[in-house]
């Protein structure tokens, strides 16, 4: 698991941030040109070619910063499941940029699926970035914007199945926070063709994270609001999904289970997605959770933790009434997060 993940490549390397522009030519520019792989080309023109051959593919989906990558790799490890080493934004930017709709949003409504060329182009892109697993019948692919996009991958992948991770709201709204306010752009998502007046934000264009319905509304906005209402979001489309879908198709776990007793969520998920797994390898995706639960702590972020928790307390009554949509409780005065007795908090007791 040494490969460098797709966030980190996708920041600038030192030698260039001395030419990031306000539009981000240059950030385009340079991701533009890593990307460009002989090899892959070929192995994509080939999957083109012979067309869609994958069943029941797996996404991982949940707010970002919720443990998504963690389960990613952890489920990656399995040997019939096909995996990218990164997220894949370029899968779904390819049809559905949001230029193409005057940049309303990172949702896709079901209506602009096209079926059958969408799948045959998405399987060749999985095919062509994870050639060592040829003979995988199933992949699994982890872009938590595909949240909000639920009924539209249905389209296309009808027999698809969803794992949903969910962690605690105000740990996630932190660390949403420190997403925006990284000095090294870690999180850019979109140079946007709007002027953003965000307050203690030092870039007029550079929007973080997901772009959501009604952004425009908060080009004036701090960037905890902003954080709040990608998370409620993330969290309406989530609940949402959750009464269309069938139970069969749809699991939802917490990051905090992961972080206590990896073997028994490992179990519910071996069941709920038919994945056979040994106990050896139940054993090794155990230890990479154990291994990479750190990557949550924020440790990057000394010094930020006094200020984001004076920011936050502020939107505890509006955390605390959505919470219980992903199985927290919270406490409206004091912050206090608890688990909530609902059917979520005992999927997998």
């Amino acid at each position: 698991m040494g490969k460098q993940s797709e966030k980190a490549k996708s920041q600038l390397p030192w030698w260039l941030r001395a030419f990031d522009d306000k539009y981000g030519v240059t950030w385009r520019g340079y991701n533009a040109i890593r990307r460009i792989n002989l090899r892959r080309g070929m192995r994509f023109a080939k999957a083109w070619l012979e067309g869609p051959r994958y069943q029941s593919p797996i996404f991982v989906i949940g707010v970002p910063r919720s443990g998504t990558s963690l389960l990613f790799r952890m489920l990656s490890l399995h040997p019939d499941l096909a995996a990218m080493p990164h997220e894949g934004h370029d899968i779904w930017r390819h049809f559905h940029h949001p230029r193409k709709t005057g940049w309303d949003s990172d949702v896709i409504d079901a209506k602009r699926a096209h079926p059958s060329r969408e799948r045959r182009y998405a399987e060749a892109f999985i095919r062509a970035r994870s050639p060592d697993k040829p003979q995988a019948v199933r992949f699994i692919e982890k872009t938590p914007d595909n949240a909000l996009r639920i009924q539209y991958i249905l389209k296309i992948f009808p027999d698809a199945q969803f794992v949903v991770i969910h962690r605690d709201p105000c740990a996630v709204i932190n660390s949403f926070i420190n997403g925006w306010r990284d000095p090294g752009g870690r999180f850019r998502a979109y140079f946007v063709p709007e002027t953003l007046n965000i307050p203690d934000y030092g870039f007029d264009r550079r929007w973080c994270f997901t772009l959501i319905p009604g952004w425009r509304d908060l080009v004036n906005s701090t960037v905890p609001v902003i954080a709040f209402r990608q998370w409620s979001e993330y969290v309406r489309a989530i609940a949402s999904a959750r009464d269309t879908v069938p139970d069969s198709k749809y699991s939802e776990i917490f990051l905090e289970d992961i972080q206590h007793h990896p073997e028994q969520v490992l179990d519910h998920l071996a069941n709920k997605l038919e994945l056979n797994m040994s106990s050896e390898l139940k054993a090794r995706m155990a230890e990479l959770a154990r291994i990479n639960i750190n990557s949550f702590a924020d440790t990057s972020d000394v010094g930020s933790a006094d200020k984001n928790r004076r920011e936050i307390s502020e939107l505890l009554p509006e955390i605390s009434t959505l919470a219980p949509l992903i199985g927290f409780d919270v406490n409206s005065a004091t912050g206090e997060v608890f688990r909530a007795k609902s059917r979520l908090s005992s999927a997998y007791d």
